[in-house]
């Protein structure tokens, strides 16, 4: 039965994008790239079990069949089901049936527990089936829950039951043969074989094991209980388990169908996990229930409807007839236990295609206005940044206690990021880095009262927080500093920075491209020092020193030292090849000058700040008052081509997307506001649209920076530690749409009564 068909997803990020039990694709037709990863072929090919000529083979045949926008397209009526269907026949052909099955078993050998209990944890529905029915059907998708099969069979047989089993006419797929299940289960005497595609016989109920399950069994004529691990894409959906992949125990009643709730382009309404704890609370009777019903009569356990901790600090009135009457309740609550808290300011607001602000709608229609989210705080003096850690969702990092906003916050390394920059560096593979994460352009923060300090890479907006909780905004230019290498400390000067000047120290910076705006990102570099000795440092990280010209870093700087200047550097460290040298053991402390026009006695005061926003609005004048847009940024430096490849899109451009701003008013009021895009209760806002609708909003607004944006746009309000969007943020591979993706860091900002 179909389940998710990708041409529902044309439009969106995540069309290109594929998600299904250990297999995961990145699609890229504009440069004709695929990205493969599948676990169960790797796993072989680490045991052995394939060669390396069979395993790249195998990748070839699968990437070939996805390859541009034409081929892709012809993929538009399938589901994941069908390319994973796919996968496994060019897995079959390419690394031998016998050798899949033969992987197949050893990991059924070696699975390892299979424990639901912090998971959707339904395993009394097993008996309560089997008490109920007269036989039982057996659906083996995933080898590693044969021991699981083997205990619910084991019961069966206790219990007197017919038993049947579905196998699949060929061997290699990951529903087995009759021979090839009859060997993992040491034999099934009596048993009647199903095909796959047979219905589920009368008077049995249904037992399946792997992820399948969860999307596919749908209306069925039959009672079903689903164990898996989600990994997939769907698959954690359903189980509002995006940010887990723990063992589950799923009942799905016979007619129901979970599809049509979790339409992954809007926001859920209902997942396996609510009707699990609907059903521990107040028993099978909300399983005789609609959705609509359950809104109505639980209306405060969908408040936070991707959260797992209740109850929520307001109350929702009961009774809501449908989903419209009942998201216009939801939002009414939570303004005003928002509103309540002294010195904040909550706001909600639609705007439609000509800025005229109109209602919010919630009926459904798809609306080709923008929505937006904003709050003011008159004092935001305990405002902090939280790193999220690399793939991490924000739910997990705030602590009972904690109440406040919380946004998501500047640019950050990110995987893609990292393979462009080892890619251009393949003829260099010393000044290569496993840097996948982490902020991008400057930081200064403490830890344990450690001052730590990055480079500003070009002029990009830098927002900083005093010791009073004043906000400093401002475009930070390199100028002068030092750094220390194991207590060796190097001083330049201002006019030391991207200069060719033999000077004993200059610094070059990725600022210095910008003449180069023309260039293709996909193809630039720039070599520096030429004739000395030169170190790459990303963030605070030693990337290689070299003896000759380097290949200046996008996300850092090149510290370049005359050959004098370096001897102290130098002594005792090991030659490699080609004038590299070992940096093992190197520590780093960067410390610069204030920034320019910003007294030394203030940069003393500041707490932190970071830098690498977009200037929208600077001491009152915005991007929209001026006729030359693209001087504006090329100022900043995001036209540099070494900026664009920080850039996953090309961020200048004035186009519509899910945004994301922090800013202040004349009084000092730190304002957030988040544009929801790329759903139909919002298409997104363009940068003249962000200072328009911020002026409407905030009319004293006096700074503004345009922070990350894209899937990672979103504000959130975090109840004792709870988080809960308040945005409307847009699908991406890790989170449906309403759903905060995993962000490197977070704005947050308490609030208190």
């Amino acid at each position: 039965m179909e389940s998710y068909v990708r041409k529902f997803f044309h439009w969106d990020s995540i069309y290109r994008f594929f998600s299904y039990k250990q297999v995961k694709m990145v699609f890229r037709p504009k440069v004709r790239e695929v990205i493969l990863q599948d676990g169960f072929a790797q796993s072989m090919l680490a045991e052995g079990a394939v060669s390396q000529q069979q395993y790249d083979a195998y990748a070839e045949r699968i990437c070939g069949f996805f390859r541009g926008d034409e081929k892709l397209s012809a993929f538009d009526d399938w589901t994941a089901e069908d390319i994973y269907t796919l996968v496994q026949k060019i897995r079959r052909e390419e690394l031998g049936a016998d050798a899949i099955v033969a992987a197949r078993k050893r990991a059924a050998r070696h699975a390892g527990d299979f424990d639901p209990s912090h998971g959707i944890d339904q395993r009394e529905k097993k008996q309560e089936l089997l008490q109920n029915h007269g036989a039982a059907a057996f659906c083996l998708c995933q080898t590693e829950l044969t021991k699981v099969m083997e205990a619910d069979v084991s019961l069966a047989l206790k219990q007197g039951k017919k038993l049947y089993f579905y196998v699949h006419r060929e061997k290699g797929y990951d529903l087995p043969d009759a021979g090839t299940l009859t060997e993992l289960m040491g034999g099934l005497d009596g048993a009647q074989f199903l095909f796959y595609d047979a219905p589920v016989p009368a008077d049995a109920c249904l037992f399946v094991y792997g992820e399948e399950g969860l999307t596919c069994c749908r209306n069925l004529s039959a009672d079903a209980v689903v164990s898996a691990a989600p990994k997939g894409y769907f698959a954690k959906a359903v189980t509002n388990q995006m940010d887990k992949a723990n063992p589950c125990v799923v009942y799905i009643p016979k007619g129901f169908d979970i599809v049509p709730f979790v339409p992954i382009l809007e926001k859920s309404r209902l997942t396996f996990w609510h009707l699990a704890v609907l059903e521990k609370r107040y028993g099978d009777s909300i399983y005789s229930m609609t959705p609509q019903e359950l809104y109505g009569r639980y209306p405060n356990f969908f408040a936070n409807i991707y959260g797992e901790e209740e109850p929520v600090p307001f109350d929702i009135p009961a009774g809501a007839a449908d989903f419209a009457e009942y998201d216009a309740l939801r939002d009414a609550a939570v303004a005003k236990y928002l509103n309540g808290f002294s010195g904040c300011a909550y706001k909600t607001a639609y705007f439609d295609e000509n800025l005229v602000q109109r209602p919010v709608s919630y009926d459904g229609t798809p609306q080709p206005g923008i929505l937006v989210n904003a709050v003011k705080v008159k004092s935001a003096k305990a405002a902090k940044v939280i790193p999220c850690g690399k793939g991490v969702s924000p739910r997990t990092v705030f602590r009972p206690g904690m109440t406040g906003f919380a946004s998501n916050f500047l640019f950050f390394m990110t995987l893609r990021l990292s393979v462009l920059y080892n890619a251009l560096r393949e003829d260099r593979p010393m000044e290569q880095t496993d840097l996948t994460s982490g902020h991008l352009d400057y930081m200064l923060h403490y830890e344990s009262g450690t001052r730590k300090e990055t480079f500003p890479l070009f002029c990009k907006t830098c927002i900083a927080k005093q010791e009073n909780g004043e906000f400093l905004f401002f475009n930070f230019r390199l100028g002068g500093g030092s750094v220390t290498f194991n207590g060796q400390t190097f001083r330049w000067e201002k006019s030391d920075v991207d200069t060719d000047e033999d000077v004993p120290v200059r610094v070059h910076t990725p600022y210095a491209t910008c003449s180069d705006a023309a260039a293709d990102r996909n193809t630039y570099r720039k070599a520096v020092g030429e004739g000395r000795v030169n170190l790459v440092l990303i963030q605070d990280k030693p990337v290689c020193l070299r003896r000759g010209d380097v290949l200046l870093p996008a996300p850092g700087v090149v510290l370049s030292l005359s050959e004098k200047a370096a001897e102290k550097l130098l002594a005792g460290r090991r030659q490699l090849q080609d004038g590299y040298y070992d940096i093992n053991n190197m520590q780093v402390r960067i410390c610069l000058d204030p920034p320019e026009g910003i007294a030394a006695e203030t940069w003393e005061t500041v707490q932190w700040a970071y830098g690498g926003g977009m200037t929208l609005i600077r001491d009152g004048k915005a991007i929209c008052d001026v006729e030359d847009t693209e001087a504006w940024f090329a100022e900043d430096g995001w036209l540099s081509p070494l900026s664009r490849q920080t850039q996953e899109s090309a961020l200048h451009k004035l186009i519509k997307h899910p945004r994301t701003a922090v800013g202040t008013t004349e009084k000092g009021e730190l304002v957030v506001l988040v544009f929801s895009g790329r759903t139909s209760r919002s298409v997104g806002a363009d940068y003249l649209e962000m200072c328009r609708i911020a002026r409407k909003l905030f009319p004293d607004i006096r700074w503004l920076m345009n922070v990350d944006g894209g899937g990672s746009a979103v504000l959130g309000a975090v109840m004792d530690g709870t988080f809960m969007e308040l945005s409307y943020p847009a699908t991406s591979p890790g989170s449906t749409a309403g759903m905060v993706r995993p962000i490197n860091t977070m704005l947050y900002i308490p609030i208190s009564s």
